[in-house]
């Protein structure tokens, strides 16, 4: 099962677009996810979260299978050492 992104944003965020221009130019599939959702932003604050973006790995068939990878500058290392194992 390939992986499945998830990006947590808000409107007019400018590393939240940085995010999604990074993850579009480099053809990585993901699933936007605003905080102006009410249940997007409970998820956000139940788990302590208080920056966007945030984003998430999900590699199982379980919803409990997301790896949170950080934000804009963790998650390109992370696909970018990704990128140089293959």
């Amino acid at each position: 099962m390939a992986d499945k992104y998830y990006v947590y944003t808000r409107d007019n965020c400018q590393w939240c677009d940085k995010m999604k221009e990074y993850l579009d130019e480099n053809k990585i599939a993901y699933e936007e996810r605003n905080v102006l959702d009410s249940g997007v932003l409970n998820f956000m604050i139940n788990e302590g979260y208080k920056t966007v973006p945030q984003v998430f790995r999900h590699n199982g068939l379980y919803r409990f299978d997301m790896e949170h990878l950080g934000g804009y500058t963790e998650t390109v290392a992370y696909l970018e050492g990704k990128k140089n194992d293959q």
